[in-house]
């Protein structure tokens, strides 16, 4: 039978019926069903926990973004339920080959200018809701399923980052400690503005989704993590959207070094170069302090 749906080959030749739920996103364990035109139900592990469920209710309650709406959400048998509403629209990500420059712009701008409401929303520590531990393998380089936190300074977080780090020359570790943005203060952050995690309708901003990384986190982190691209679309949209972002260009290029190092036996030719310049650069400082 399908994994999916449990229907045989038998069942299916035997009967005329057309389902209107459908199985439209998997990852891992994990998947996303559409039920009709108008709600989403996901379905994954209950470990790690997913606290989307939570910020939805957060961000619903002291913004006025347009996301979806939260119907229930349950455990059972270590699995995790989430129904909300299915926004308008499609992805950009589908949409994005259709839309004008002017289009792209307007998406860009009005997203940007949602999030400006999340960064009046702080917190005392690098945090989910309730001080939860914070899931983020694009900042901390590691699997989705590791938590950290909570953080409550620069050289905390640096614990955490420099675990990623071991195994560079000791002087570029230290050059890039030098050159990590204090992670104070720490404001909500969506954390995974994905070309897919933005709705489009009729060439104008429709919703952003895929609320479950979302945590009080650097001010900075937002503009960094726009400055990685999971592919060429991606990597387009999101130079768009820091256009808009508060900019904070020293913490993304400290980011993008990170992202390059983060696995030392595997250079590829940018990470070598950057590995390279961490060095240099460290032996100049060496040599400004005899």
């Amino acid at each position: 039978p399908c994994p999916a749906c449990s229907w045989t080959t038998w069942d299916r030749l035997h009967c005329c019926y057309t389902s209107h739920i459908k199985l439209i996103y998997t990852a891992s364990d994990r998947g996303v069903w559409s039920l009709g035109p108008k709600y989403i139900f996901k379905e994954r592990p209950a470990s790690p926990p997913t606290f989307e469920p939570q910020n939805l209710r957060f961000i619903a309650e002291n913004t006025t973004m347009p996301i979806p709406t939260l119907i229930t959400d349950y455990e059972d048998d270590g699995r995790t339920y989430i129904q909300m509403t299915r926004g308008p629209g499609e992805t950009l990500e589908e949409a994005w080959p259709r839309l004008t420059s002017e289009e792209n712009e307007g998406v860009a701008r009005d997203t940007a200018a949602y999030l400006a409401q999340l960064r009046g929303l702080k917190g005392g520590k690098m945090a989910g809701l309730g001080e939860k531990p914070v899931y983020n393998t694009f900042l901390f380089h590691d699997d989705f399923g590791v938590p950290h936190g909570p953080i409550s300074s620069s050289a905390d977080l640096w614990a955490h980052l420099a675990l990623q780090l071991k195994d560079i020359p000791a002087p570029a570790r230290e050059r890039m400690r030098q050159r990590m943005p204090a992670a104070e203060s720490y404001t909500f952050t969506h954390g995974d503005l994905a070309i897919v995690n933005i709705m489009g309708k009729d060439g104008k901003l429709a919703g952003i989704i895929d609320w479950e990384r979302s945590a009080y986190l650097p001010v900075w982190w937002e503009y960094v993590g726009a400055g990685i691209g999971l592919s060429d679309e991606d990597a387009e949209w999101k130079a768009l959207l820091r256009k808009y972002l508060g900019r904070h260009e020293g913490a993304r290029e400290w980011g993008v070094d990170m992202w390059l190092l983060r696995k030392y036996s595997e250079l590829d030719e940018r990470g070598e170069k950057a590995l390279a310049k961490m060095i240099k650069s460290a032996e100049e400082e060496e040599v400004k302090g005899e």
